[in-house]
């Protein structure tokens, strides 16, 4: 027969549990996140950092009990979700641009045979390039471009006239807001059309 004092341990050892695969999934959810398609991304970005600060304030009470419990050792292990909401929050620039980074390269990676077999197709005569929308808010679109000559990742003034009349008509030759080398040519870009 289980007594109390067995249920009571049993329930703080699952506690502890959570708390510390809270910490780790947290970051991973947010890294996941950015690997899906735009819109949902878009969205799932904030409500993953809101639920990671929610389960910290939770870890906080929990770690409050375990304290007035006079378990130490258990609320020492609690309290790690909480520090790492804690840490997430004042840092919440970096982890965001962070956590996209890796996911985007995710993604492109993932994506990466898909565009491999449409850049297959292509006339072998000039330098290869292409580019894939992954969707836009506003006038911002993000996508992957296949550049075998590399010069997306240029200035605009320093790209050959042949290169820009490939682009043309594509996110290529848009602004480019920001290039992320994701190897093999290709590059993660957001661009304003």
């Amino acid at each position: 027969m289980i007594t109390i004092e067995e249920i009571r341990e049993r329930r703080a050892k699952r506690i502890v549990f959570w708390s510390l695969v809270l910490s780790m999934a947290w970051p991973i959810a947010l890294i996941l996140v950015w690997t899906a398609p735009f819109e949902l991304s878009f969205y799932g970005g904030p409500l993953a950092i809101l639920g990671w600060v929610l389960s910290g304030l939770v870890g906080l009470v929990l770690a409050g009990i375990a304290f007035s419990q006079k378990a130490h050792g258990r609320m020492l292990a609690i309290l790690v979700l909480p520090a790492t909401a804690l840490l997430a929050a004042i840092n919440v620039n970096l982890v965001w641009d962070t956590s996209m980074r890796w996911g985007y390269l995710i993604h492109a990676g993932v994506m990466k045979p898909f565009y491999l077999r449409d850049i297959d197709k292509l006339p072998a005569e000039q330098p290869k390039l292409a580019a894939f929308s992954w969707g836009s808010f506003v006038d911002v679109s993000l996508g992957v471009v296949y550049d075998e000559s590399d010069e997306i990742a240029k200035p605009p003034e320093a790209r050959p006239p042949a290169w820009n009349q490939r682009a043309t008509g594509t996110l290529a030759a848009c602004e480019v807001l920001e290039t992320l080398p994701a190897g093999d040519h290709f590059y993660v870009v957001r661009v304003a059309c």
